[in-house]
């Protein structure tokens, strides 16, 4: 038998109305991705008897856990379905803004296989986005890695659905963007990272109701938003460090604009940053990496998101 290449499975994300319950009308959309570690694993339960000798005696089975990260890059077509899982439903129509809220009950991901072998489809119900971060490249694409949480595993013969929306996927890259610090654009920054983690309780497993699974978790509940990340700097002046010495809060914003003139801002709009003087590592030309804290303040979570489609 040949072996299976990553290339032959078609993968599908769904999204769910109903925590535990397959969506009655499945709508899949083809997901792009460059890899997919979202896989199910059960506990095996040592078995503590002594029965004489030294054998071991059969271990148990424990809990199942669905968990592990989706790799893609950020584009106009696809980043929709990802935003909303990380943060919330956005507001608006046509432009969207996306800010932390209550997250949505949650999505399905499905690994099809039915190219190749018949009859396989692995599905993974119920899952929730437990923390998500982004990598802001000067050069090249950004990265987005999901790392996700659900509750059930299971195989299937079929898709729940056989003709998927296709939302294309081309995404914007560093030489399409620019970064202000204050509303104000700037110069020499070689890249930053960003990281969302939505406080998500994985460990929530209990003895199972009626009509129910043993071994599954009960709910995946988020707690808080909690943003930070890095900024990485060639070294021109104290500006940085003053800023971060008075204590003084910073926004941040990197601004994307593709050739068709889709646009995606990324707004840290209140921020600390820990004071970092500039290290010596070097004969040549000197760089600096500014961590940052982002918080809330008024009406204001801390992150803003906003893409303004192509007229």
């Amino acid at each position: 038998m040949a072996q299976i290449s990553g290339v032959d499975i078609a993968v599908a994300l769904y999204e769910e109305t109903a925590f535990g319950v397959d969506p009655g009308t499945p709508s899949g959309t083809k997901a792009y991705f460059s890899s997919l570690n979202v896989k199910a694993a059960q506990e095996s339960i040592d078995n503590p008897i002594i029965a004489g000798g030294r054998g071991v005696p059969r271990p148990g089975r424990g809990n199942i856990d669905v968990s592990g990260a989706f790799a893609t890059t950020v584009a106009p077509g696809s980043h929709p379905f990802w935003l909303k899982q990380i943060l919330g439903a956005p507001t608006g129509s046509g432009i969207l803004t996306y800010v932390p809220k209550a997250l949505p009950t949650s999505f399905i991901i499905e690994k099809d296989y039915t190219s190749k072998l018949a009859s396989k489809v692995e599905r993974f119900n119920d899952c929730r986005v437990k923390s998500a971060s982004l990598t802001l490249n000067q050069s090249g694409y950004i990265d987005l890695s999901v790392d996700v949480l659900g509750k059930r595993y299971g195989i299937y013969t079929a898709p729940l659905d056989a003709t998927l929306t296709d939302p294309t996927h081309e995404g914007w890259t560093g030489y399409q963007g620019i970064v202000n610090l204050d509303g104000t654009r700037v110069g020499g920054v070689l890249g930053a990272t960003l990281s969302i983690d939505n406080e998500m309780d994985g460990s929530l497993y209990a003895f199972p109701a009626t009509g129910e699974t043993a071994g599954e978790r009960f709910s995946l509940p988020e707690g808080r938003t909690k943003i930070s990340g890095s900024v990485d700097m060639v070294f021109q002046d104290f500006a940085m460090v003053d800023l971060a010495l008075a204590g003084d809060e910073v926004s941040l914003e990197w601004i994307y604009t593709n050739a068709a003139g889709d646009a995606l801002s990324i707004l840290i709009d209140h921020a600390e940053i820990p004071l970092t003087s500039p290290a010596i590592e070097t004969r040549s030309g000197m760089k600096v990496q500014y961590n940052f804290s982002a918080f809330s303040s008024g009406s204001d979570m801390g992150l803003k998101i906003v893409y303004t489609p192509h007229v």
